[in-house]
């Protein structure tokens, strides 16, 4: 290298992936009350794990999601507002192996908003879009 010429700065894949990832504050739902495993409500799909069947004290509680992959939505990492990592949730079976735009789309396909075929008759309008559905389609 020149002299005088600082050697080039590189960043791990990794952590890069991390920050430009997909992240929503959702609350642990479910519980012993409602009858119902833990889980958290994100981009269309439910997420649970082993783990939040053992913290009850959670319940009720607002946390972050983070998908680290936008290509794979089938696992989320959670953590608690003040960034502290608790650990991984998995989508429900049905959802699992889609990307969150195929989420978003198979909700979509629930709520009315699914391409029609050519017709003189308007197309329905469903529910709102998800905000993780808005982020990707403003791509």
């Amino acid at each position: 290298m020149a002299e005088g010429m600082s050697p080039p700065r590189t960043a791990d894949p990794a952590a890069v992936r991390r920050m430009v990832g997909v992240r929503k504050l959702c609350t642990l739902l479910g519980g012993v009350k409602s009858g119902r495993r833990p889980h958290f409500n994100f981009g269309n799909a439910r997420y649970s794990a082993e783990w939040l069947c053992l913290r009850t004290d959670l319940l009720g509680q607002a946390f972050w999601l983070h998908l680290d992959n936008e290509d794979d939505a089938r696992y989320a990492a959670v953590s608690t507002q003040q960034g502290l990592f608790l650990g991984v949730v998995r989508a429900a079976p049905p959802l699992a192996p889609h990307a969150p735009f195929a989420v978003c789309a198979q909700g979509d396909s629930r709520a009315g908003k699914t391409p029609a075929a050519p017709s003189s008759e308007p197309r329905r309008r469903g529910r709102g879009v998800d905000s993780v559905c808005r982020s990707i389609a403003r791509r």
